[in-house]
């Protein structure tokens, strides 16, 4: 017993750490898968936030530019604090002439310093609501200075340092990848998302893989709980009253015979201490006559010969006759011998009658 039940509890262990590993992975996809989602919003929704930061200037992006005159441009001169850059089109010419208006706009704006993060935060959190993502949100604005990207017309230095940084509102999160704002990614913005716990629990799968593993193994521990509570007991009790002899099945628990085929026989009366001195006999199964008749009558043989004639038949009648492998011989002037024909022995017996005795008691 305590072996099953160290065995159980490593067991019970195994199925917890599974558990709890399987709700770990859960907990990791489902942040992991909401932070994705919040994400794809902010790069898909990113280029139409500068219309809502020209509205209320009321300036727009549209202009009338044949396409030939565009791409013929030989570049943009940008105007700034008194000085002005020249870049050439050779460093930034957009496909589009929409485009090229757009990051000239963010520009100016980011320039002007009336490139708000207040309203491209709000615009994003009406976005994640729309698509009934449950985070917290920020934005944060990094701006490079614009004088040094461009040295000159045709020069171009994008791998300069951060020279103000613009956020929305203070908050712990994960950073978004960056999107490129202005000319030639003169600012990088980026989202700052957070998922709350209580979000990812009420989006994370409980029936993963590893889920279904350990609630398995738990149906099975709970299962061989039940077994270990309700039959190991008389598991372990009928055991040490279990004799098997040939394919016979004697059970000095209760007192009975079971055959090989399941039928079970009541021992009564001096039956039951005659087959006790028979198992305790073993292994020669050999028992006198005298022994015989001044255990169960306390007679001589001789006074004792009838009933030792009747009680010998009668369990030949119980069991012999139906066990092919046992033969019990009269030794002339002696008693008895049990004999086992080990040919005709079938295997598997102690298992075959456990389990016969735990489901088919008397």
């Amino acid at each position: 017993m305590r072996k099953i039940g160290y065995w159980m509890n490593v067991l019970w262990a195994v199925a917890i750490l599974l558990f709890v590993y399987a709700c770990w992975m859960s907990y990791n996809e489902s942040r992991d898968n909401l932070f994705v989602r919040a994400e794809k919003a902010f790069q898909d929704e990113s280029v139409y936030w500068v219309d809502s930061l020209l509205y209320p200037k009321q300036l727009n992006l549209r202009g009338n530019y044949k396409a030939m005159e565009y791409i013929e441009k030989k570049g943009i001169t940008i105007f700034t604090d008194g000085d002005s850059i020249n870049i050439s089109s050779a460093i930034y010419h957009p496909l589009s002439y929409s485009e090229y208006l757009r990051k000239n706009m963010e520009s100016i704006l980011i320039l002007s310093n009336k490139y708000d993060v207040g309203i491209i935060d709000s615009l994003f959190a009406g976005q994640l609501k729309k698509l009934n993502l449950d985070v917290t949100s920020s934005i944060e604005l990094h701006v490079k200075d614009f004088r040094q990207m461009f040295p000159a017309p045709d020069s171009l230095c994008k791998d300069i340092p951060v020279s103000k940084m613009f956020v929305s509102k203070p908050m712990k999160g994960r950073l978004t990848n960056p999107i490129e704002v202005g000319i030639c990614g003169h600012a990088l913005l980026y989202g700052k998302i957070d998922v709350s716990f209580v979000t990812i629990l009420k989006d994370m799968t409980w029936f993963g893989l590893f889920h279904w593993i350990a609630y398995l193994l738990m149906i099975a521990l709970l299962g061989i709980n039940y077994f270990v509570r309700n039959y190991m007991p008389l598991f372990l009790t009928y055991e040490k009253e279990l004799n098997i002899i040939g394919n016979t099945c004697f059970d000095l628990n209760k007192n009975v015979i079971y055959t090989w085929n399941g039928e079970c026989r009541q021992l009564t009366g001096n039956k039951i201490v005659f087959v006790r001195m028979l198992v305790d006999s073993a292994p020669r199964y050999r028992l006198l006559k005298e022994d015989i008749c001044r255990t169960i009558w306390n007679r001589t043989p001789k006074d004792g010969q009838a009933l030792y004639n009747v009680i010998v038949s009668e369990l030949r009648g119980m069991f012999i006759a139906d066990d092919p492998s046992l033969e019990l011989k009269s030794l002339p002037k002696e008693g008895v011998q049990l004999f086992i024909d080990e040919s005709k022995v079938k295997k598997h017996r102690r298992i075959h009658f456990l389990f016969l005795i735990l489901f088919k008691r008397p």
